[in-house]
């Protein structure tokens, strides 16, 4: 039995497919998970038959992106900024921001900053205040607080301090900043608070490629309080320790809890493993398409390491150091067990850093009807936010079956879909000089061709019976021909483009 199927890009087509084998409705619709968690750090962690799950963190995220670009181990090394006792400073207050999730919410239950006593001091413990504060319509820090952890930085060594929230946890619906303070009253007590690096005049040895920052969307990630005003560290030129180029993210971390929950929309034909309804065949060169609906924090870089991979090893690879920190299945994948590419076996598949959920696959040959089990699968991985990454994952896996069959001796559609693509034909096919005619239609037709990134290449009205198709600028390769008639009936076929 021959079996193969091409994967399109993103969001090929948002479509309910009407009328396919055996006259039945394809249409697409939510089906809720039936999977289950398991922990890497426990193998006897599994919840049963339920798709959410309880997550407590705390998001190191500012520590590890400084950790990871540079492997530096030793908190010792990290980058540090100076922070005076407050009543002798024009900079009361430094701090950085996260982020929630659009519809999420997050329970903030404490408040953490890596912190070290500068020698020599006043006194042997320094009282730091840390602060978590909503933000303002320009996203700066707003005060007084919404709460508060009072604790000490004392000793010669870069310790984690903090503790929970004066008057309990605090829900947070939306993004918020923490902020730490020196609020001594001596002259000679300093502190040191850990931070990423920047290329800045006065810190000109930092190598470029340690610059992280979080400068996106048109928001700014860190800020300092310079004489009761805040201020992004983006170019921050008001105070000496900071200078063109600047762009300092201190290390301060909320100790969290959420809720997430993994979950996708399949095909109303595709069956969970366990579904002892009867099998649904649909005709081979039908577009599938999956849809990830699982909770915001999957995909987002300040919750789980996988997507904080994928979006800072992309223009500057972390060091060889860091090689097998991360599972070969990111956040979300799906794997299929008739995927093929260029006739070699590629069964998972990604969601791309920036999308918008959805992966189309496009069946290209199947024989005769046969039902693939084996290794379906929707999974959804989440590797939390601790220091260095020294939390386990959490990994979320729900099995399906896809059953497919030959439609009508159809070698380059989808099959029939009523008389009117009856005399439908496509030639020549490989197109000569990037053209070809289509020939057959019927009535008002809109003509469609995508690439197989799932780009549009062509969108065209035809009124006539035949319709010419000119890819002559377009790359050699496969290209997809949708066809979609007056009566929103759809037809799909192969062109090949060659020189």
């Amino acid at each position: 039995m021959m079996k193969k199927i091409l994967l399109l890009g993103s969001a090929l087509f948002a479509l309910n497919f009407v009328a396919s084998a055996q006259g039945k409705s394809v249409q697409v619709t939510t089906t809720k998970s039936q999977g289950h968690f398991t922990s890497e750090g426990n193998p006897n962690f599994k919840t049963t038959n339920t798709n959410t799950l309880l997550v407590k963190d705390t998001l190191h995220y500012y520590l590890n992106k400084f950790y990871f670009k540079t492997a530096t181990v030793d908190y010792t090394n990290f980058p540090k900024y100076k922070s005076a006792a407050s009543t002798v400073t024009n900079i009361t207050h430094v701090g950085s921001r996260f982020d929630v999730p659009a519809g999420e919410t997050v329970t903030v239950t404490g408040l953490e900053a890596f912190g070290q006593r500068v020698q020599p001091a006043v006194h042997l413990t320094i009282p730091i205040n840390i602060y978590l504060c909503n933000l303002n319509a320009q996203g700066f820090p707003v005060l007084p607080p919404l709460d508060s952890v009072q604790t000490i930085v004392g000793g010669n060594a870069v310790t984690p301090i903090g503790g929970p929230l004066l008057h309990g946890p605090r829900t947070m619906t939306t993004d918020f900043a923490i902020l730490f303070r020196n609020v001594s009253t001596s002259s000679g007590d300093y502190a040191y608070l850990l931070r990423t690096a920047g290329t800045t005049a006065t810190n000109s040895s930092a190598p470029v490629s340690t610059k992280c920052s979080d400068f996106e969307n048109g928001k700014d990630y860190s800020f300092v309080r310079f004489n009761g005003t805040f201020y992004s560290t983006k170019d921050f030129t008001l105070s000496p320790e900071f200078g063109i180029g600047t762009s300092y993210e201190f290390v301060v971390a909320p100790h969290v809890e959420y809720e997430v929950q993994a979950s996708q929309i399949m095909p109303t034909w595709v069956k969970l493993l366990g579904d002892t309804t009867d099998d649904e065949f649909v005709c081979a060169r039908l577009p599938m398409t999956f849809t990830n609906t699982s909770s915001g924090f999957f995909e987002h870089r300040m919750y789980n390491l996988n997507q904080f991979y994928r979006k800072w090893n992309l223009g500057s690879p972390f060091p060889p150091f860091f090689s097998s920190a991360f599972a070969a299945d990111s956040s979300i994948t799906w794997n299929f067990d008739f995927i093929y590419v260029q006739n070699v076996r590629d069964s998972r598949v990604f969601l791309p850093y920036v999308n918008n959920h959805t992966v189309t696959l496009y069946n290209d040959v199947a024989s005769e009807p046969f039902c693939f089990d084996a290794n379906n699968q929707f999974r959804a991985r989440l590797k939390p936010m601790g220091a260095k990454g020294r939390v386990p994952q959490f990994a979320f896996t729900e099995s399906f079956k896809v059953c497919l069959t030959w439609c009508n001796g159809d070698t380059v559609g989808i099959g029939e879909l009523n008389n009117n693509y009856k005399y439908l034909k496509v030639y020549p096919n490989p197109a000569v000089s990037g053209k070809t005619l289509i020939s057959g239609l019927k009535g008002e037709n809109l003509i469609e061709v995508y690439n197989m990134l799932g780009q549009t290449i062509l969108t065209e009205k035809a009124n006539s019976e035949s319709f010419e198709i000119n890819l002559s600028k377009q790359p050699t390769g496969t290209y997809l021909l949708k066809i979609v008639n007056s009566d929103k009936q759809t037809k799909m076929l192969k062109i090949i483009n060659q020189d």
